[in-house]
Protein backbone atom coordinates (compact mmCIF):
# COMPACT_ATOMS: atom_id res chain seq x y z
CA UNK A 1 0.00 0.00 0.00
CA UNK A 2 1.52 3.21 -0.73
CA UNK A 3 1.25 5.64 1.77
CA UNK A 4 3.20 8.50 0.10
CA UNK A 5 2.27 12.05 1.85
CA UNK A 6 3.62 14.50 -0.37
CA UNK A 7 0.66 15.12 -2.56
CA UNK A 8 -1.24 17.89 -1.31
CA UNK A 9 -4.56 19.03 -2.10
CA UNK A 10 -5.31 21.02 -5.72
CA UNK A 11 -8.58 22.49 -4.86
CA UNK A 12 -7.96 23.12 -1.13
CA UNK A 13 -5.78 23.30 1.64
CA UNK A 14 -6.54 22.58 5.45
CA UNK A 15 -6.64 25.90 6.98
CA UNK A 16 -7.29 26.58 11.23
CA UNK A 17 -10.65 28.38 10.58
CA UNK A 18 -12.71 25.72 12.19
CA UNK A 19 -10.41 24.95 14.72
CA UNK A 20 -9.36 28.28 15.36
CA UNK A 21 -13.35 29.12 15.90
CA UNK A 22 -13.68 26.14 18.19
CA UNK A 23 -10.75 27.60 20.35
CA UNK A 24 -12.22 31.07 20.56
CA UNK A 25 -15.94 29.63 21.56
CA UNK A 26 -13.58 27.18 24.35
CA UNK A 27 -11.45 29.32 25.43
CA UNK A 28 -14.11 32.35 27.31
CA UNK A 29 -16.27 29.55 29.57
CA UNK A 30 -12.71 28.32 30.13
CA UNK A 31 -12.09 31.24 31.39
CA UNK A 32 -14.84 32.53 33.51
CA UNK A 33 -14.92 28.50 35.37
CA UNK A 34 -11.24 29.32 36.10
CA UNK A 35 -12.02 32.99 37.35
CA UNK A 36 -14.75 32.03 39.46
CA UNK A 37 -12.31 28.93 41.34
CA UNK A 38 -8.70 31.25 41.33
CA UNK A 39 -11.02 34.54 41.86
CA UNK A 40 -12.01 33.45 45.30
CA UNK A 41 -8.98 34.21 47.02
CA UNK A 42 -8.19 37.34 45.29
CA UNK A 43 -11.78 38.64 46.19
CA UNK A 44 -11.23 37.48 49.53
CA UNK A 45 -7.88 39.49 49.81
CA UNK A 46 -9.51 42.63 48.64
CA UNK A 47 -12.16 42.48 51.14
CA UNK A 48 -10.28 41.22 53.58
CA UNK A 49 -7.00 44.43 53.23
CA UNK A 50 -10.16 47.08 52.66
CA UNK A 51 -12.79 45.99 55.28
CA UNK A 52 -11.23 43.82 57.99
CA UNK A 53 -7.51 45.04 58.00
CA UNK A 54 -3.88 43.41 57.22
CA UNK A 55 -4.21 40.72 59.31
CA UNK A 56 -6.86 39.32 57.89
CA UNK A 57 -5.11 39.84 54.66
CA UNK A 58 -2.51 37.99 55.97
CA UNK A 59 -4.84 35.38 56.87
CA UNK A 60 -5.54 34.73 53.61
CA UNK A 61 -2.79 34.68 52.19
CA UNK A 62 -1.46 31.90 55.03
CA UNK A 63 -4.25 30.00 54.07
CA UNK A 64 -3.61 29.99 50.28
CA UNK A 65 -0.84 27.12 50.07
CA UNK A 66 -3.80 25.21 52.16
CA UNK A 67 -6.35 25.88 49.60
CA UNK A 68 -3.52 24.86 46.91
CA UNK A 69 -3.20 21.21 48.55
CA UNK A 70 -7.02 20.58 47.21
CA UNK A 71 -5.47 21.52 43.61
CA UNK A 72 -3.28 18.78 43.68
CA UNK A 73 -6.23 16.07 44.22
CA UNK A 74 -8.47 17.82 41.61
CA UNK A 75 -5.40 18.12 39.34
CA UNK A 76 -4.34 14.11 39.75
CA UNK A 77 -8.44 13.23 39.34
CA UNK A 78 -10.47 15.74 37.90
CA UNK A 79 -8.05 16.86 34.65
CA UNK A 80 -6.94 13.54 34.59
CA UNK A 81 -10.71 12.81 33.90
CA UNK A 82 -11.21 15.74 31.52
CA UNK A 83 -8.28 14.78 29.48
CA UNK A 84 -8.87 10.83 29.27
CA UNK A 85 -12.66 11.84 28.36
CA UNK A 86 -11.81 14.50 25.63
CA UNK A 87 -9.36 11.47 24.40
CA UNK A 88 -12.46 8.97 24.16
CA UNK A 89 -14.70 11.25 22.90
CA UNK A 90 -12.16 12.20 19.80
CA UNK A 91 -12.16 8.26 19.30
CA UNK A 92 -15.94 8.33 19.58
CA UNK A 93 -15.89 5.77 22.48
CA UNK A 94 -19.35 6.86 23.93
CA UNK A 95 -20.18 4.08 26.37
CA UNK A 96 -16.33 4.02 27.14
CA UNK A 97 -16.57 7.72 28.25
CA UNK A 98 -19.36 6.85 30.48
CA UNK A 99 -18.11 5.00 32.07
CA UNK A 100 -14.85 6.69 32.77
CA UNK A 101 -16.76 9.96 34.24
CA UNK A 102 -18.85 7.36 36.53
CA UNK A 103 -15.60 5.59 37.98
CA UNK A 104 -13.66 9.11 38.50
CA UNK A 105 -16.23 11.06 40.06
CA UNK A 106 -16.43 8.99 42.40
CA UNK A 107 -13.01 8.18 42.80
CA UNK A 108 -12.45 11.68 43.47
CA UNK A 109 -15.37 12.30 46.37
CA UNK A 110 -14.21 9.49 48.25
CA UNK A 111 -10.57 10.91 47.99
CA UNK A 112 -11.65 13.94 48.99
CA UNK A 113 -13.71 13.38 51.86
CA UNK A 114 -10.76 11.58 53.58
CA UNK A 115 -8.56 14.54 52.57
CA UNK A 116 -10.94 16.89 54.42
CA UNK A 117 -10.86 15.01 57.72
CA UNK A 118 -7.25 15.24 57.78
CA UNK A 119 -7.51 19.21 57.36
CA UNK A 120 -9.43 19.76 59.63
CA UNK A 121 -8.00 17.39 62.52
CA UNK A 122 -4.20 19.13 62.03
CA UNK A 123 -5.21 22.38 60.75
CA UNK A 124 -3.83 24.29 63.61
CA UNK A 125 -0.44 22.82 63.98
CA UNK A 126 0.33 23.21 60.23
CA UNK A 127 -0.74 26.99 60.93
CA UNK A 128 1.39 27.47 63.81
CA UNK A 129 4.17 25.79 62.25
CA UNK A 130 4.29 28.80 59.45
CA UNK A 131 2.97 31.52 61.61
CA UNK A 132 3.76 31.99 65.36
CA UNK A 133 1.42 34.94 65.83
CA UNK A 134 -1.50 33.70 68.34
CA UNK A 135 -3.87 36.17 66.13
CA UNK A 136 -2.86 35.33 62.55
CA UNK A 137 -3.47 31.76 63.14
CA UNK A 138 -6.88 32.23 64.93
CA UNK A 139 -7.92 34.38 62.10
CA UNK A 140 -6.72 32.10 59.90
CA UNK A 141 -8.59 29.38 61.26
CA UNK A 142 -12.01 30.85 61.34
CA UNK A 143 -12.00 31.41 57.63
CA UNK A 144 -10.13 27.77 57.11
CA UNK A 145 -13.03 25.34 58.49
CA UNK A 146 -15.50 26.90 56.18
CA UNK A 147 -13.74 27.10 53.46
CA UNK A 148 -12.54 23.50 53.88
CA UNK A 149 -15.79 21.84 54.49
CA UNK A 150 -16.76 23.55 51.07
CA UNK A 151 -13.82 21.52 49.38
CA UNK A 152 -15.60 18.89 48.11
CA UNK A 153 -17.85 20.53 46.19
CA UNK A 154 -16.49 23.11 44.94
CA UNK A 155 -13.57 21.06 43.19
CA UNK A 156 -15.97 17.92 42.28
CA UNK A 157 -18.04 20.06 40.58
CA UNK A 158 -15.48 22.37 38.95
CA UNK A 159 -14.13 19.57 37.42
CA UNK A 160 -17.77 18.03 36.25
CA UNK A 161 -18.02 21.44 34.50
CA UNK A 162 -14.74 21.12 32.84
CA UNK A 163 -15.87 17.82 31.57
CA UNK A 164 -19.60 19.17 30.39
CA UNK A 165 -17.28 22.06 27.88
CA UNK A 166 -16.80 19.30 25.62
CA UNK A 167 -20.95 19.43 25.04
CA UNK A 168 -20.71 23.22 23.80
CA UNK A 169 -22.99 24.99 25.67
CA UNK A 170 -19.81 27.93 25.90
CA UNK A 171 -22.82 30.75 27.34
CA UNK A 172 -24.39 28.44 29.72
CA UNK A 173 -21.09 28.18 31.26
CA UNK A 174 -19.80 31.29 31.13
CA UNK A 175 -22.99 32.50 32.45
CA UNK A 176 -22.31 30.54 35.63
CA UNK A 177 -19.09 30.95 36.38
CA UNK A 178 -19.86 34.67 36.21
CA UNK A 179 -23.08 34.50 38.71
CA UNK A 180 -20.55 32.68 41.33
CA UNK A 181 -17.79 35.73 40.88
CA UNK A 182 -20.65 38.73 41.28
CA UNK A 183 -22.73 36.12 43.78
CA UNK A 184 -19.00 36.10 45.51
CA UNK A 185 -18.36 39.35 45.67
CA UNK A 186 -21.89 40.66 46.51
CA UNK A 187 -22.41 38.47 49.64
CA UNK A 188 -18.77 39.44 50.63
CA UNK A 189 -19.34 42.65 50.89
CA UNK A 190 -23.05 42.05 52.93
CA UNK A 191 -21.54 39.83 55.48
CA UNK A 192 -18.53 41.57 56.61
CA UNK A 193 -20.01 45.56 56.02
CA UNK A 194 -22.91 44.98 57.13
CA UNK A 195 -23.12 41.91 58.97
CA UNK A 196 -19.93 41.88 61.00
CA UNK A 197 -19.06 38.38 60.57
CA UNK A 198 -15.63 39.21 60.15
CA UNK A 199 -13.37 36.94 57.89
CA UNK A 200 -15.98 33.95 58.45
CA UNK A 201 -18.31 36.04 56.53
CA UNK A 202 -15.62 35.42 53.39
CA UNK A 203 -16.04 31.75 53.73
CA UNK A 204 -19.66 31.62 53.90
CA UNK A 205 -19.88 34.17 50.65
CA UNK A 206 -18.04 31.68 49.09
CA UNK A 207 -19.91 28.39 49.69
CA UNK A 208 -23.35 29.69 49.47
CA UNK A 209 -22.58 31.43 45.93
CA UNK A 210 -20.91 28.11 45.08
CA UNK A 211 -23.53 26.05 45.51
CA UNK A 212 -25.67 28.48 43.95
CA UNK A 213 -23.93 28.30 40.69
CA UNK A 214 -23.67 24.78 40.95
CA UNK A 215 -27.62 23.90 41.20
CA UNK A 216 -27.92 26.30 38.13
CA UNK A 217 -25.17 24.01 36.59
CA UNK A 218 -26.96 20.61 37.23
CA UNK A 219 -29.64 21.82 34.98
CA UNK A 220 -27.53 21.26 32.27
CA UNK A 221 -28.31 17.14 33.18
CA UNK A 222 -31.71 17.14 34.21
CA UNK A 223 -32.64 19.26 31.22
CA UNK A 224 -31.37 16.08 28.86
CA UNK A 225 -28.29 18.55 27.53
CA UNK A 226 -25.39 16.56 28.86
CA UNK A 227 -24.22 13.83 26.88
CA UNK A 228 -22.29 12.09 29.32
CA UNK A 229 -24.09 9.54 31.08
CA UNK A 230 -23.92 7.81 34.68
CA UNK A 231 -22.82 3.80 33.82
CA UNK A 232 -22.59 2.27 37.43
CA UNK A 233 -21.98 -0.97 35.89
CA UNK A 234 -18.33 -0.22 35.77
CA UNK A 235 -18.00 -0.70 39.58
CA UNK A 236 -18.74 -4.49 38.84
CA UNK A 237 -15.99 -4.80 36.86
CA UNK A 238 -13.07 -4.48 38.73
CA UNK A 239 -10.40 -5.26 36.32
CA UNK A 240 -11.93 -1.73 33.54
CA UNK A 241 -11.91 0.18 37.17
CA UNK A 242 -7.58 -0.59 37.47
CA UNK A 243 -7.40 0.15 33.66
CA UNK A 244 -9.21 3.35 34.11
CA UNK A 245 -7.75 4.53 37.39
CA UNK A 246 -4.46 3.90 36.10
CA UNK A 247 -4.84 6.56 32.98
CA UNK A 248 -6.10 8.94 35.33
CA UNK A 249 -3.27 8.45 37.89
CA UNK A 250 -0.29 8.29 34.80
CA UNK A 251 -2.18 11.55 32.88
CA UNK A 252 -2.99 13.24 36.15
CA UNK A 253 0.76 13.13 37.88
CA UNK A 254 2.13 15.63 35.81
CA UNK A 255 -0.27 18.29 37.12
CA UNK A 256 0.19 16.59 40.26
CA UNK A 257 3.70 16.47 40.90
CA UNK A 258 3.92 20.14 40.51
CA UNK A 259 0.80 20.93 42.54
CA UNK A 260 2.67 19.11 45.16
CA UNK A 261 5.59 20.87 44.82
CA UNK A 262 3.51 24.40 44.12
CA UNK A 263 1.95 23.57 48.32
CA UNK A 264 5.38 22.93 49.34
CA UNK A 265 6.79 25.70 48.04
CA UNK A 266 3.94 28.11 48.64
CA UNK A 267 4.33 26.93 52.63
CA UNK A 268 8.08 27.58 52.48
CA UNK A 269 7.81 30.77 50.78
CA UNK A 270 5.54 32.02 53.42
CA UNK A 271 7.81 30.70 56.40
CA UNK A 272 10.91 32.58 54.51
CA UNK A 273 8.90 35.68 53.88
CA UNK A 274 7.26 35.67 57.16
CA UNK A 275 11.14 35.29 58.85
CA UNK A 276 12.19 38.68 56.13
CA UNK A 277 9.24 40.59 56.19
CA UNK A 278 6.91 39.55 59.18
CA UNK A 279 3.27 39.91 58.82
CA UNK A 280 3.33 42.42 56.22
CA UNK A 281 5.33 40.64 54.26
CA UNK A 282 3.01 38.58 53.91
CA UNK A 283 0.22 40.77 53.36
CA UNK A 284 2.55 42.05 50.45
CA UNK A 285 2.55 38.37 49.30
CA UNK A 286 -1.11 38.08 49.74
CA UNK A 287 -1.37 40.89 46.58
CA UNK A 288 0.78 39.27 44.47
CA UNK A 289 -0.90 35.91 45.18
CA UNK A 290 -4.38 37.55 44.23
CA UNK A 291 -2.76 39.54 40.85
CA UNK A 292 -1.03 36.21 40.32
CA UNK A 293 -4.32 34.29 40.71
CA UNK A 294 -6.13 36.85 38.18
CA UNK A 295 -3.29 35.66 35.23
CA UNK A 296 -3.71 32.69 36.60
CA UNK A 297 -6.97 32.43 36.01
CA UNK A 298 -6.43 33.34 32.01
CA UNK A 299 -3.73 30.95 31.74
CA UNK A 300 -5.50 28.09 33.36
CA UNK A 301 -7.89 28.27 30.60
CA UNK A 302 -5.65 28.78 28.17
CA UNK A 303 -4.02 25.19 28.81
CA UNK A 304 -6.88 23.96 29.99
CA UNK A 305 -8.52 24.19 26.65
CA UNK A 306 -5.17 23.28 24.75
CA UNK A 307 -5.63 19.57 26.73
CA UNK A 308 -9.33 19.21 26.07
CA UNK A 309 -9.29 20.18 21.97
CA UNK A 310 -6.02 18.45 22.17
CA UNK A 311 -6.94 15.60 23.90
CA UNK A 312 -10.10 15.38 21.23
CA UNK A 313 -7.77 15.78 17.83
CA UNK A 314 -5.45 13.14 19.88
CA UNK A 315 -7.95 10.91 19.92
CA UNK A 316 -8.89 11.23 16.21
CA UNK A 317 -4.93 10.98 15.29
CA UNK A 318 -5.14 14.52 13.77
CA UNK A 319 -1.41 16.28 14.22
CA UNK A 320 -2.21 18.79 11.68
CA UNK A 321 -4.95 20.42 13.97
CA UNK A 322 -2.49 19.46 17.17
CA UNK A 323 -0.40 22.05 15.62
CA UNK A 324 -2.93 24.41 14.93
CA UNK A 325 -3.65 24.63 18.46
CA UNK A 326 -0.51 24.55 20.01
CA UNK A 327 0.50 27.60 17.97
CA UNK A 328 -2.83 29.61 18.14
CA UNK A 329 -2.86 28.85 22.15
CA UNK A 330 0.76 30.21 22.84
CA UNK A 331 0.37 33.11 21.18
CA UNK A 332 -2.80 33.75 22.64
CA UNK A 333 -1.59 33.18 26.39
CA UNK A 334 1.60 35.49 25.15
CA UNK A 335 -0.56 38.46 24.30
CA UNK A 336 -3.63 38.41 27.36
CA UNK A 337 -0.35 37.74 29.75
CA UNK A 338 1.88 40.39 28.55
CA UNK A 339 -1.28 43.06 28.10
CA UNK A 340 -1.57 41.94 32.21
CA UNK A 341 1.76 42.58 32.73
CA UNK A 342 1.63 46.36 31.41
CA UNK A 343 -1.40 47.00 32.95
CA UNK A 344 0.27 46.33 36.36
CA UNK A 345 3.01 48.15 35.37
CA UNK A 346 1.51 51.26 34.41
CA UNK A 347 -1.22 51.25 37.20
CA UNK A 348 0.37 49.81 40.47
CA UNK A 349 -0.57 52.46 42.69
CA UNK A 350 -4.35 51.85 41.31
CA UNK A 351 -4.19 48.41 42.30
CA UNK A 352 -2.61 48.76 45.52
CA UNK A 353 -5.17 51.19 46.52
CA UNK A 354 -7.95 48.53 46.40
CA UNK A 355 -6.61 46.71 49.35
CA UNK A 356 -5.85 49.61 51.82
CA UNK A 357 -2.34 48.62 52.99
CA UNK A 358 -0.94 50.90 55.53
CA UNK A 359 2.21 53.27 54.12
CA UNK A 360 4.81 51.28 55.25
CA UNK A 361 3.76 48.38 52.92
CA UNK A 362 3.29 49.95 49.68
CA UNK A 363 6.79 50.76 48.50
CA UNK A 364 7.59 47.02 49.64
CA UNK A 365 4.15 46.03 47.58
CA UNK A 366 4.95 48.29 44.69
CA UNK A 367 8.05 46.27 43.62
CA UNK A 368 6.76 43.10 44.64
CA UNK A 369 3.89 43.62 41.63
CA UNK A 370 6.22 45.38 39.77
CA UNK A 371 9.23 42.67 39.55
CA UNK A 372 6.87 39.82 39.88
CA UNK A 373 4.48 40.25 37.03
CA UNK A 374 7.51 40.16 34.60
CA UNK A 375 7.24 35.74 35.41
CA UNK A 376 3.36 36.28 34.05
CA UNK A 377 4.06 36.06 30.01
CA UNK A 378 6.82 32.88 30.52
CA UNK A 379 4.43 31.26 33.18
CA UNK A 380 1.66 31.31 30.40
CA UNK A 381 3.49 29.93 27.79
CA UNK A 382 5.47 26.77 30.14
CA UNK A 383 1.58 26.34 31.50
CA UNK A 384 0.50 25.87 28.28
CA UNK A 385 3.35 23.56 26.84
CA UNK A 386 2.84 21.03 29.93
CA UNK A 387 -0.72 20.81 29.03
CA UNK A 388 -0.65 20.18 25.12
CA UNK A 389 2.37 17.50 26.33
CA UNK A 390 -0.01 15.81 28.40
CA UNK A 391 -2.48 16.08 25.31
CA UNK A 392 0.08 14.22 23.14
CA UNK A 393 0.42 11.31 25.92
CA UNK A 394 4.35 13.26 26.45
CA UNK A 395 3.91 12.61 30.14
CA UNK A 396 7.73 12.55 31.43
CA UNK A 397 8.58 15.95 29.65
CA UNK A 398 5.82 17.46 30.88
CA UNK A 399 6.66 16.57 34.42
CA UNK A 400 10.46 17.55 33.95
CA UNK A 401 8.86 20.84 33.28
CA UNK A 402 6.41 21.54 36.13
CA UNK A 403 9.14 20.12 38.41
CA UNK A 404 11.85 22.39 37.26
CA UNK A 405 8.90 25.42 37.24
CA UNK A 406 7.86 24.67 40.94
CA UNK A 407 10.44 22.78 42.59
CA UNK A 408 13.19 25.64 42.12
CA UNK A 409 10.93 28.45 43.03
CA UNK A 410 11.60 28.19 46.85
CA UNK A 411 15.72 27.48 46.46
CA UNK A 412 15.95 30.28 44.16
CA UNK A 413 14.06 32.35 46.21
CA UNK A 414 16.25 31.81 48.87
CA UNK A 415 19.52 32.49 47.34
CA UNK A 416 19.02 35.82 46.64
CA UNK A 417 17.13 36.76 49.66
CA UNK A 418 20.44 36.28 51.61
CA UNK A 419 21.37 38.87 49.75
CA UNK A 420 18.79 41.31 48.36
CA UNK A 421 15.96 40.70 51.18
CA UNK A 422 12.49 40.23 50.55
CA UNK A 423 12.65 41.73 47.21
CA UNK A 424 14.54 38.68 46.22
CA UNK A 425 11.44 36.65 46.29
CA UNK A 426 9.93 38.39 43.65
CA UNK A 427 13.41 38.30 41.30
CA UNK A 428 13.52 34.72 42.15
CA UNK A 429 9.90 33.85 41.13
CA UNK A 430 10.77 35.53 37.58
CA UNK A 431 13.91 33.78 37.47
CA UNK A 432 12.63 30.57 38.57
CA UNK A 433 10.05 30.67 35.37
CA UNK A 434 12.94 32.02 32.80
CA UNK A 435 15.00 28.57 33.42
CA UNK A 436 11.92 26.39 33.39
CA UNK A 437 11.59 27.90 29.94
CA UNK A 438 14.77 27.26 28.99
CA UNK A 439 13.84 23.39 27.93
CA UNK A 440 11.37 24.91 25.83
CA UNK A 441 13.32 27.14 24.08
CA UNK A 442 15.87 24.06 23.17
CA UNK A 443 13.73 22.04 21.51
CA UNK A 444 12.09 24.93 19.68
CA UNK A 445 15.23 25.64 18.51
CA UNK A 446 15.89 21.81 17.79
CA UNK A 447 12.84 21.76 15.85
CA UNK A 448 11.44 19.17 17.97
CA UNK A 449 8.53 21.47 19.71
CA UNK A 450 5.69 19.02 18.89
CA UNK A 451 6.98 15.74 20.04
CA UNK A 452 4.75 13.71 18.02
CA UNK A 453 4.45 10.61 16.35
CA UNK A 454 5.74 10.46 12.48
CA UNK A 455 2.73 11.88 10.45
CA UNK A 456 3.15 9.32 8.14
CA UNK A 457 1.64 6.57 10.20
CA UNK A 458 -1.27 8.33 10.77
CA UNK A 459 -2.17 8.77 6.78
CA UNK A 460 -4.31 11.97 7.47
CA UNK A 461 -5.19 13.74 4.57
CA UNK A 462 -7.40 16.66 5.67
CA UNK A 463 -9.03 19.79 3.68
CA UNK A 464 -11.08 22.54 4.61
CA UNK A 465 -13.34 24.39 2.90
CA UNK A 466 -16.78 27.06 3.50
CA UNK A 467 -19.85 25.12 2.77
CA UNK A 468 -21.52 25.38 -0.38
CA UNK A 469 -22.78 23.37 -3.32
CA UNK A 470 -19.51 24.29 -5.61
CA UNK A 471 -17.00 23.11 -2.52
CA UNK A 472 -18.90 20.62 -1.79
CA UNK A 473 -18.63 18.66 -5.21
CA UNK A 474 -14.64 19.89 -5.27
CA UNK A 475 -14.47 17.64 -1.84
CA UNK A 476 -15.82 14.99 -3.38
CA UNK A 477 -13.75 14.93 -6.26
CA UNK A 478 -10.35 15.69 -3.72
CA UNK A 479 -11.42 12.64 -1.86
CA UNK A 480 -11.80 10.60 -4.69
CA UNK A 481 -8.33 11.23 -5.13
CA UNK A 482 -6.85 11.20 -1.70
CA UNK A 483 -8.42 7.30 -1.62
CA UNK A 484 -6.96 6.13 -5.29
CA UNK A 485 -3.49 7.66 -4.22
CA UNK A 486 -3.29 4.33 -1.21
CA UNK A 487 -4.47 1.74 -3.72
CA UNK A 488 -8.11 1.22 -1.94
CA UNK A 489 -10.15 -0.06 -4.77
CA UNK A 490 -11.57 2.29 -7.03
CA UNK A 491 -15.18 0.89 -6.72
CA UNK A 492 -14.94 2.25 -2.51
CA UNK A 493 -13.15 5.76 -3.30
CA UNK A 494 -16.26 6.39 -5.93
CA UNK A 495 -19.08 5.16 -2.93
CA UNK A 496 -17.17 7.41 -0.31
CA UNK A 497 -16.96 10.02 -2.73
CA UNK A 498 -20.67 9.78 -3.86
CA UNK A 499 -21.57 10.03 0.48
CA UNK A 500 -19.18 12.87 1.09
CA UNK A 501 -21.15 14.77 -1.47
CA UNK A 502 -24.93 13.79 -0.17
CA UNK A 503 -24.19 14.01 3.14
CA UNK A 504 -22.58 17.62 2.30
CA UNK A 505 -25.84 18.44 0.81
CA UNK A 506 -27.57 17.66 3.43
CA UNK A 507 -25.64 19.64 5.80
CA UNK A 508 -26.15 22.46 3.53
CA UNK A 509 -30.18 21.72 3.34
CA UNK A 510 -30.38 21.92 7.67
CA UNK A 511 -28.25 24.99 7.35
CA UNK A 512 -30.60 26.89 4.89
CA UNK A 513 -31.44 30.27 6.06
CA UNK A 514 -27.56 30.35 8.26
CA UNK A 515 -26.61 33.59 7.14
CA UNK A 516 -23.39 33.01 9.12
CA UNK A 517 -20.82 31.03 6.75
CA UNK A 518 -20.57 27.15 7.51
CA UNK A 519 -16.79 26.03 8.01
CA UNK A 520 -16.45 22.26 6.81
CA UNK A 521 -13.69 19.89 7.00
CA UNK A 522 -13.42 16.39 5.61
CA UNK A 523 -10.28 14.22 7.26
CA UNK A 524 -9.60 10.85 5.41
CA UNK A 525 -7.61 9.04 7.63
CA UNK A 526 -5.53 5.43 6.64
CA UNK A 527 -4.82 3.05 10.01
CA UNK A 528 -4.73 -0.48 10.54
CA UNK A 529 -5.40 -1.35 7.07
CA UNK A 530 -8.94 0.88 7.62
CA UNK A 531 -10.34 3.91 5.99
CA UNK A 532 -11.73 6.57 8.15
CA UNK A 533 -13.67 8.87 6.95
CA UNK A 534 -14.79 12.17 9.35
CA UNK A 535 -17.18 14.65 7.68
CA UNK A 536 -16.94 17.69 10.40
CA UNK A 537 -18.54 21.05 10.60
CA UNK A 538 -19.97 23.57 12.80
CA UNK A 539 -23.26 24.29 11.79
CA UNK A 540 -26.88 23.55 13.40
CA UNK A 541 -27.43 20.61 15.56
CA UNK A 542 -27.93 17.41 13.29
CA UNK A 543 -27.89 13.88 13.56
CA UNK A 544 -28.78 12.02 10.38
CA UNK A 545 -28.39 8.82 11.73
CA UNK A 546 -31.07 9.03 14.75
CA UNK A 547 -33.41 11.80 13.77
CA UNK A 548 -35.91 10.66 11.01
CA UNK A 549 -36.77 13.03 8.04
CA UNK A 550 -39.71 13.50 6.02
CA UNK A 551 -39.00 16.62 3.88
CA UNK A 552 -38.69 14.84 0.41
CA UNK A 553 -35.17 15.67 0.79
CA UNK A 554 -32.74 12.91 1.93
CA UNK A 555 -34.29 10.62 4.71
CA UNK A 556 -31.99 9.40 7.66
CA UNK A 557 -33.38 5.60 6.34
CA UNK A 558 -31.52 6.53 3.19
CA UNK A 559 -28.77 8.30 4.41
CA UNK A 560 -27.77 5.36 7.06
CA UNK A 561 -28.45 2.70 4.22
CA UNK A 562 -26.16 4.87 2.18
CA UNK A 563 -23.20 4.72 4.42
CA UNK A 564 -23.83 1.07 5.39
CA UNK A 565 -23.56 0.15 1.70
CA UNK A 566 -20.71 1.67 0.99
CA UNK A 567 -18.44 1.03 3.79
CA UNK A 568 -20.24 -2.25 5.41
CA UNK A 569 -19.12 -1.28 8.77
CA UNK A 570 -18.97 1.11 11.52
CA UNK A 571 -20.67 4.55 11.73
CA UNK A 572 -21.51 7.08 13.92
CA UNK A 573 -22.61 10.69 14.99
CA UNK A 574 -21.45 12.76 17.79
CA UNK A 575 -21.57 16.17 19.19
CA UNK A 576 -18.14 17.90 20.32
CA UNK A 577 -17.53 21.14 21.24
CA UNK A 578 -20.25 22.35 19.21
CA UNK A 579 -18.74 20.60 15.87
CA UNK A 580 -20.97 18.14 14.00
CA UNK A 581 -18.96 14.82 13.46
CA UNK A 582 -20.23 12.30 11.20
CA UNK A 583 -17.27 9.73 10.90
CA UNK A 584 -17.34 6.32 8.84
CA UNK A 585 -14.97 3.43 9.21
CA UNK A 586 -14.22 1.16 6.14
CA UNK A 587 -12.38 -2.33 5.80
CA UNK A 588 -9.99 -2.30 3.10
CA UNK A 589 -11.26 -5.62 1.43
CA UNK A 590 -15.21 -4.95 -0.08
Amino acid sequence: MNRDRSKKAELMERNSALIGKKFRKTYLPASFCSLSRIAVIAIDSIVAGSSIGATALAAVALFSPISSMDEVIFDLCGSGMTNNIAKLRGEHEQDKANQFFTFTLLRMICIYLVFCTLLIVFARPVFSFFSKEESLVDMALDYFYPMVAAMPLMSVMTGVRMVFRIDGRPKFFSFISLLQSIGNVLLDILFVNYFSMGIKGLAYATIISACISYIVMLTHVFMGKCSLKFDFRILKDIKTCIQYRNRVVKTGQTYAVGDILHVFTGMMMNKLIGEVGGSAGLAVYGIFNACNNICGCFTLAMSSSTALLGGILFGEGDFEGLRIVLRRACATVAKITLGITIFIELFTGFILSLYGIDNQSVMLAYWALRIGCLSFPIYGLNRVYVQYLVAVDNHKYATLISFIETGMKFPVAWLITRVLGIHGVWIGIVLTEVIAFIPILINKLRKNWYFLPDTDDSQLRAFSFILSEENIVKASQFADRAIRDVKFQDVLANRVALLIEESGMYILHENAGNHQPINCEIRIRFADDKLYVAICDDGKLFNPICEVRNNGFMGTKNLEKLMLNAFSSKVTYDRIVELNFLVLCCKEVL
